[in-house]
């Protein structure tokens, strides 16, 4: 299970991911995501520092969800990521596809 909150921060979109992102709800997460860049946000940051795990669906979101963004000529970076969710990010080499930040505030600090 997950939640999502939206707070904008000078322009950027800032959405928090807060729980588990597994097989079984990574679909939502990316309707959710989504449905804001159809309303049309172009910078976004998710704030993972309340992500307690991240199954390889939900890496497939994040993938997505870049992939979308940049083609529409956005930015997107994924912050404040747990030790361990990093590590995963670093393994599977989405850390070089998906810009990753110490926290929201760097992430939108390198957008500008």
């Amino acid at each position: 299970m997950h939640e999502l909150s939206a707070s904008q921060q000078q322009g950027t979109l800032v959405l928090s991911v807060v729980g588990r992102v597994e097989a079984g709800n990574a679909p939502e997460l990316e309707r959710e995501v989504v449905a804001e860049i159809e309303k049309g946000s172009t910078s976004m940051v998710l704030d993972c520092s309340r992500l307690d795990y991240i199954a390889s669906a939900g890496l497939r979101v994040l993938l997505v969800v870049a992939q979308r963004i940049n083609d529409d000529g956005g930015r997107f970076a994924v912050a404040a990521v747990p030790h361990r969710i990093r590590e995963i990010l670093a393994i599977s080499g989405f850390d070089q596809v998906i810009a990753v930040a110490d926290s929201p505030e760097q992430a939108i600090s390198g957008f500008n």
